[in-house]
């Protein structure tokens, strides 16, 4: 709990590069000075810094990581999250310090190059097989922020999505998502991360060849479960942070996309300043959500988390304006406080609690019982039998706590089986609301189509009163196919309404059997609470008359006793009356006081009897008593297994309702789909239909062309007639000139030219016959292939 956690600052170590061979060749000379005692910096001799680790250049990775990240390893393994951030301008040594280029494939790779995440993956693989006593899960994922979107660099997908981040209840931040793949060995899990570098955005610029261009984040999640003690197991996190460097446009050349990534990358780190500031300063307010960095760094940043900051900075002067920035940023970071706690398994963590006052009970149920065995030994220590008193209540107001408890878990799942009851009502109310809305909508479209139908109609019969030609035979086959079409598409409807109307029956059938199972469960149900009610009441009953009988039982012991020591005393004195007859008998005393003895030795039996016959009366009580509290027992675990079987049937209540709601959604998506192609085969009637009139448009126009041609060519045969009549005219009475037989030749040419024409027409439209039937043919086969088949 956050009652429970450490406060811890924000540990912050400064990190130089030597200088680059760019800056040496321009005669950069160094800035800073280094106070290694004191773990300061000075730059420009007049301002100081401190931290908690300097690293100047000559120091190598393994000292970094020892000194400043390997303590946090230890924390890991007790169930602390840690973050390493490294922070920036661009190349100043940032990714060569975290070790995120690092290559699984480079065998010369040496202890004194390889970077922060290679050396922690190693450690905490060699602290895992250091720990037998406890089993471990390693978990591992790489993300970036590239832009404000963040993506997923484990993801098997080539393009990939912007991730969601979400905030849990505990506080927690979680990305939505994210790929976390388990990882077995220090080398599986390098070579996921190079898996992510190559996914990674990287480009050059003018200050550093291969420039990070988003934030990276390696996060390794570590499981734990104790062998030893199963309820003892936790979860941590270890984030590796990798920060794009803060550059300015000026020094960087950089233009088009580098230009905009460099704004990002600025707009990001100046959230994260800010949120610096915010938690240094002990603002009340903290802008987290300014930023997507922001808001996965909360928990690094004033939250739940183990944090060592290393600020990289250049010791160039030409760059002593962003070392500087750079020392202020983390200067701020050091005055940050952390509350980092044990991230345990909650349930767990509750039944361990649960399981430590289980056994505290019993220990003092154990002492109770020891206590009352000694009661009879120490009747003299009030102050002992107070404390029993006291403890015999305390036991029995946490047996009554502890069945209250049981009841109100009971009342509970009845009430949440209840509530899905409804829901599933209120549900298939609204489909039955949405059906009523598809239908309403289908029967709109279906009017539409009719209308539709309705216009084709009578465009068909205007276009058929301007036919005059002698196509018949085209215009009846092309009915004939149509109607072919028409019946077909009908026949396929029919079969479509059929399937849907055998679809429907089985559904209604698989509903019935649904509410028969739930009903029947129900029922089951309904007896078990009853049974569970007539069992309370009845032990209800024989508690209170075992409490009766307790008390009468308590006042009967006391009164055996009692009847115990006069039957004792009786028969004392009877044997002292018979050993006085036996004297008198020898000494022969004086009669009567003989007689008087025999009496009172008569009287003396009736008495010693009377009291045996009572005390085998209370001895009856006792063992009453004892079978009451058997009974008592044995009603209690009855009790106790319909609770069990009435859990159990709840249960199954629930199962048979997660099923019947997966099945309801499927067949939701099916008829959906059936809809969806419906609506595709009505539109490519209509389609088609259209297409069909163009058609029938372009025959007509062709059919008139051809009876225009027919026309001309009855025109020149009359004209031909006539000229041949004329030259059988006797020629006297016809000029038999010149002019007369040009006459006759144009004659001759028009009719030739005339049937030529009619020749070419009655070729294009028995052409365009052919073509019609071949598409009418394809439409059939298309609208209705299981009409075909």
């Amino acid at each position: 709990s956050m009652s429970d956690a450490k406060v811890i600052p924000v540990r912050v170590a400064l990190r130089t590069r030597p200088l680059i061979q760019k800056e040496i060749e321009e005669g950069s000379q160094e800035c800073l000075q280094y106070i290694t005692e004191a773990n300061q910096v000075i730059i420009h001799q007049n301002k100081a810094f401190t931290f908690d680790y300097i690293f100047n250049p000559q120091v190598s990775q393994a000292n970094v990581y020892k000194k400043a990240i390997y303590p946090l390893i230890e924390g890991i393994f007790a169930g602390y999250n840690g973050t390493v951030l490294a922070y920036g301008q661009t190349g100043s040594g940032k990714t060569y310090t975290m070790g995120s280029a690092h290559c699984v494939s480079q065998t010369q790779v040496t202890d004194d190059t390889s970077g922060i995440i290679p050396r922690v993956i190693k450690d905490i693989f060699e602290g895992i097989n250091a720990r037998p006593d406890c089993e471990f899960l390693v978990k591992v994922g790489y993300v970036e922020i590239y832009k404000e979107d963040v993506k997923d660099l484990l993801t098997s997908s080539r393009t990939s999505q912007n991730l969601n981040i979400r905030e849990n209840q505990d506080g927690s931040i979680q990305i939505v998502g994210l790929t976390e793949v388990m990882v077995s060995s220090p080398e599986e899990t390098l070579e996921y991360m190079e898996k992510g570098n190559c996914a990674r955005s990287v480009a050059s610029t003018a200050m550093n060849a291969t420039s990070s261009r988003s934030h990276a984040i390696f996060t390794i999640i570590l499981e734990s479960r104790s062998l030893n003690d199963p309820d003892e197991s936790t979860c941590s996190k270890f984030h590796l942070v990798d920060l794009a460097g803060s550059e300015r446009a000026k020094r960087t050349k950089a233009k088009g996309d580098r230009l905009q990534e460099g704004i990002k990358i600025n707009a990001g780190l100046l959230a994260l300043g800010n949120v610096i500031n915010a938690l240094g300063e002990d603002h009340p307010h903290i802008p987290y959500r300014v930023s997507k960095l922001t808001r996965l760094l909360q928990d690094s940043l004033g939250g739940n988390s183990l944090t060592v900051m290393i600020a990289c900075a250049s010791p160039a002067d030409s760059n002593v304006e962003e070392t500087l920035n750079t020392l202020r940023y983390a200067d701020r970071a050091r005055k940050i406080k952390n509350k980092a706690i044990v991230n345990r398994d909650p349930q767990k963590a509750e039944m361990a609690t649960l399981r430590k006052e289980v056994q505290q009970l019993r220990l003092k149920l154990l002492q109770t019982q020891g206590t009352t065995s000694c009661v009879e030994v120490t009747k003299h220590s009030p102050e002992l039998q107070t404390r029993v008193n006291k403890l015999e209540v305390e036991k029995e107001e946490l047996v009554k706590e502890m069945h209250k408890l049981l009841d109100s878990n009971a009342e509970m799942c009845e009430k949440v089986i209840s509530i899905e009851m409804t829901r599933d009502l209120l549900c298939t109310k609204l489909q039955t609301f949405q059906d009523e809305a598809t239908k309403v909508t289908d029967d709109a479209h279906n009017i539409s189509i009719a209308e539709q139908a309705l216009m084709e109609d009578d465009l068909k019969e205007m276009l058929q009163r301007f036919r005059s030609l002698r196509n018949k035979l085209m215009e009846v086959e092309v009915k004939t196919l149509s109607n072919g079409t028409q019946e077909t598409i009908c026949d396929q409807t029919a079969d479509g309404k059929e399937s849907s109307v055998v679809e429907s029956e089985s559904d209604k059938t698989l509903k019935s059997e649904h509410i028969l199972r739930t009903a029947k469960m129900a029922n089951q149900l309904q007896d078990l609470n009853k049974a569970l009610a007539m069992k309370e009441e009845l032990a209800k009953r024989m508690c209170s008359s075992e409490e009766n009988i307790g008390a009468i039982k308590h006042e009967y012991e006391s009164r055996l006793a009692k009847l115990d020591s006069d039957i004792t005393e009786l028969q004392a004195e009877r044997d002292g009356l018979m050993a006085a007859l036996e004297a008198a008998k020898k000494s022969k005393e004086n009669h009567k006081l003989s007689e008087q003895r025999r009496i009172r030795l008569l009287d003396l039996e009736n008495q010693i009897k009377t009291l045996k016959n009572e005390k085998k009366e209370k001895e009856k009580v006792k063992k009453l008593k004892a079978q009451g509290d058997e009974k008592i027992t044995r009603l209690n675990s009855e009790i106790h297994a319909i609770k069990t079987s009435r859990v159990k049937l709840m249960k199954q209540i629930k199962e048979e309702s997660s099923k019947y709601q997966q099945w309801k959604k499927e067949k939701e998506r099916e008829v959906k789909q059936l809809k969806e192609k419906d609506r595709k085969r009505q539109y490519e009637i209509v389609r088609l239909e259209r297409d069909y009139t163009k058609q029938k448009n372009v025959l007509r126009r062709k059919t008139e062309e051809a009876a225009a041609s027919n026309r001309r060519l009855k025109e020149a045969l009359g004209r031909q007639q006539s000229a041949a009549a004329k030259r059988q005219q006797p020629q006297s009475r016809v000029d038999a000139g010149s002019t007369k037989m040009k006459a006759w030749l144009e004659d001759d040419i028009e009719i030739a030219v005339c049937s030529k024409q009619a020749k070419r027409h009655y070729d294009i439209l028995e052409q365009d016959l052919k073509d019609v039937r071949g598409e009418l043919e394809k439409t059939i086969a298309s609208v209705s292939p299981s009409k075909r088949v």
